[in-house]
């Protein structure tokens, strides 16, 4: 995805007046798992580049806009950038504009369905995912069954549900310790873990958060249980690395860095 960004960027200098390529390199930018992971800052800056990139997505999303106003896909794309910012009303425009631009597509239904959810209208986001449901989208029709249906399901049901909302709860989280509101986003976090235990993002982001306010005591036990969850994520090895090496545990932070370099 670095690749194809760069790729983009020429293909932009060559022909700025093209708007599938502003697109492209918008829709690359939200899209790259790698982007956050490998990008070569102190930890701590970590999730306020993650937000400029996926702000810079929706403005590369603008121009295409700008240059085809009568592209529904831009608009579906645009609306999920502003959704995972937690621009949700903006993001619920975009998706309704483009379902107005004539695609019936039952996953925009699903889209806007998880954004009433997020913004707390259940009845909402119900009634969207039965209308992508009738249009035979498998992703409403889980969660239909894991948000709306919860008193009726089992309990590994139940927990799918809660994994989704953990991550939905980590996700604020995140964009509120990108507003430096630190104290918030742990609170946050730790909903997000009391949600599902096994959400070893949270455990990693209020670590970065602890870490950024000081407690870098706190950091380590944080990013020690993220690694209890998952033992081969070599990026949480790596923060907890930089936090034992800020407390003078020169050998613990070594043993950290070796293990991240060698996954």
């Amino acid at each position: 995805d670095l690749l194809a960004i760069d790729d983009l960027d020429i293909a932009i200098n060559i022909d700025p007046g093209e708007g599938k390529y502003y697109k492209m390199r918008g829709f690359s930018k939200i899209n790259s798992s790698s982007l956050s992971n490998n990008i070569a800052t102190p930890v701590d800056d970590n999730e306020n580049i993650l937000v400029k990139i996926r702000n810079s997505a929706i403005s590369d999303y603008d121009v295409a806009i700008e240059l085809n106003p009568k592209d529904w896909m831009t608009y579906r794309h645009r609306g999920y950038a502003n959704h995972i910012l937690g621009k949700n009303e903006i993001a619920l425009k975009d998706f309704k504009k483009s379902l107005a631009l004539g695609n019936d597509n039952p996953s925009i239904y699903t889209d806007i369905g998880e954004t009433y959810f997020v913004l707390g209208d259940d009845s909402l986001a119900c009634k969207n995912f039965l209308l992508a449901i009738d249009k035979s989208h498998d992703r409403a029709v889980k969660l239909h069954e894991m948000l709306c249906q919860r008193e009726s399901k089992s309990s590994s049901d139940v927990q799918a549900g809660n994994s989704y909302l953990s991550l939905l709860t980590w996700e604020k989280g995140v964009r509120l310790s990108g507003e430096g509101k630190h104290f918030e986003a742990i609170k946050l976090f730790t909903q997000a873990i009391d949600m599902d235990p096994k959400n070893k993002f949270a455990f990693n982001s209020r670590g970065a958060a602890n870490a950024r306010l000081g407690n870098t005591e706190e950091a380590i036990d944080d990013y020690t249980k993220g690694i209890h969850v998952d033992p081969d994520d070599p990026l949480i090895y790596r923060n907890r690395g930089i936090n034992r090496d800020s407390l003078k545990d020169f050998y613990g932070a070594i043993a950290d860095f070796d293990k991240a370099i060698s996954m």
